[in-house]
């Protein structure tokens, strides 16, 4: 069942993040626009939280189910073998699980920034991550 002023409010919350994404990518091109144009509207990150140097994890808030989905829409949206994407060691799971310890003390070995994910699409290739120290 559809609820208009529900579906409503979801529409102009779309439009509100497509402009400030699009206002955010303005002054860059080509893939690097693209990367992080896709990193705005998959994240809801805000403007200044999506540039190459961003963490996804730790910058940009990404984790649990929301890894999963967000690399499958990557890997659709540029044609990125999803096989190739290893990002074991990088996110913590979502919710709390009784045998391991809560999401707030995981520390990742990993990091994927933005920039990976650009020269990803750039190369085709997977890129080496930074270890965390």
């Amino acid at each position: 069942m559809r609820i208009p002023w529900l579906s409503d409010c979801f529409d102009r919350w779309e439009e509100e993040a497509d402009a400030r994404a699009r206002e955010a990518v303005k002054h860059l091109s080509g893939v690097e626009a693209d990367v992080i144009y896709f990193t705005l509207i998959e994240t809801a990150a805000g403007p200044k939280d999506a540039h190459p140097e961003a963490d996804l994890y730790g910058d940009i808030g990404v984790y649990g189910d929301d890894v999963v989905e967000f690399f499958e829409a990557f890997c659709t949206r540029f044609g990125f073998p999803v096989e190739e994407v290893d990002i074991s060691d990088c996110f913590p799971g979502e919710g709390w699980d009784l045998c391991l310890p809560p999401t707030w003390l995981f520390k990742p070995k990993r990091r994927i920034r933005v920039k990976h994910l650009i020269r990803a699409v750039e190369t085709g290739v997977w890129p080496e991550l930074e270890s965390v120290r």
